[in-house]
């Protein structure tokens, strides 16, 4: 679950309402959740190569009238650079750790998926700027002490047309072109209104960027800034790996952050959900970029869910992430609404 302030739109609700819309056949997932679900770009994406995005800025979902790629959050606007920096992923701050969760994720380009929605997107060349989420909802708490959870596949939630990415193509058309490829996802809506920033950016860059140098911390992509509510430039280092139990090379590619207590300070208590790409040392030989893994910032941690029990393969990569927990008091409420509809369409 995201941590929103009482005037931005609860996310909890909404999922709930779309889980349950779209399992009735009601309703696309899309058309059940549009809302602004940031999401950002890889440096090879078309669209940033084109010039239409670039790699650090926050993209929203559009609206029928929008033409291209729309900026929710520029990377400006929280300490990036928009013209150099690639900002790898970003949270907006989850609560309630020991709730369960299910887990909304892109994969990279060149991932094929095992089963569900993944395999069936990538089969078509356009699932890497798509968001899947899983079937099951799980607690990342169960993770710690060693024991992954056990998911159940996934489904698509959202197509990269939401936010005229590309290819400008429907779920389950075949693209023979080039496509869009995500890097950051998040399901809280970072503005009030779409004007000011009234939630933190947790996040963090690749090698590359130009920021990072000016920090004097070339090519760590496992440290995970913060930038307070409405501030522009970095306030202060989130994380460092050793508090993740990583290490200097590892490149953090997926990103959730529990930060219950003194924002932008990591606590006891506290927790980050994230993926990592394929090929950082912690990995070693056994885990995969396709994995998802938590750490209580103690130093260690441990995988959350294995990639199999996603529908991914274990030379997949998840390259974005985020978290929410269902809301069955919501999910109640739209259930009896959608059944009333129902009967009304059979009368």
């Amino acid at each position: 679950m995201s941590r929103l302030p009482t005037n931005v739109v609860s996310r909890q609700a909404m999922i709930a309402s779309a889980v349950f819309l779209v399992g009735l056949g009601l309703t696309s997932t899309a058309e059940a959740t549009r809302r602004f679900d940031p999401q950002s770009l890889t440096r090879s994406s078309p669209s940033v190569i084109n010039g239409d995005a670039d790699a650090a800025s926050i993209y929203r979902e559009v609206g029928p009238l929008d033409v291209g790629p729309q900026v929710d959050v520029a990377g400006s606007e929280f300490g990036a650079v928009s013209s150099g920096d690639n900002t790898l992923d970003f949270s907006a701050g989850e609560t309630d750790i020991a709730n369960t969760h299910r887990v909304f994720f892109s994969v990279s380009a060149g991932s094929l998926g095992a089963s569900g929605a993944v395999l069936a997107e990538q089969a078509l060349n356009q699932g890497a700027a798509d968001v899947f989420v899983s079937s099951t909802a799980l607690s990342p708490l169960a993770a710690i002490g060693g024991t992954p959870s056990t998911a159940s596949g996934n489904s698509l939630f959202l197509n990269q047309t939401d936010y005229n990415f590309l290819p400008a193509l429907a779920a389950g058309s075949n693209n023979v072109a080039v496509q869009d490829d995500s890097d950051g996802f998040e399901l809280s809506q970072f503005k009030n209104s779409g004007v000011t920033r009234v939630l933190p950016v947790y996040f963090n860059l690749d090698a590359s960027s130009p920021s990072l140098a000016d920090l004097s911390l070339s090519a760590v992509t496992s440290w995970i800034f913060y930038t307070p509510n409405s501030q522009s430039t970095v306030d202060s280092v989130f994380a460092q790996p050793g508090t993740l139990g990583l290490v200097n090379a590892d490149v953090i590619d997926g990103l959730a952050v529990y930060d219950g207590g003194t924002l932008g300070l990591a606590e006891t208590g506290e927790y980050v959900v994230f993926s990592l790409q394929n090929g950082s040392p912690s990995l070693g030989t056994t885990l995969s970029g396709a994995d998802v893994f938590v750490s209580a910032l103690d130093g260690s941690f441990f995988k959350w869910i294995d990639h199999s029990q996603l529908g991914l393969l274990s030379t997949d990569e998840i390259d974005a992430l985020d978290v929410a927990i269902p809301e069955p008091t919501s999910l109640g409420v739209v259930a009896l609404g959608a059944l009333a509809l129902v009967r009304r369409r059979r009368a």
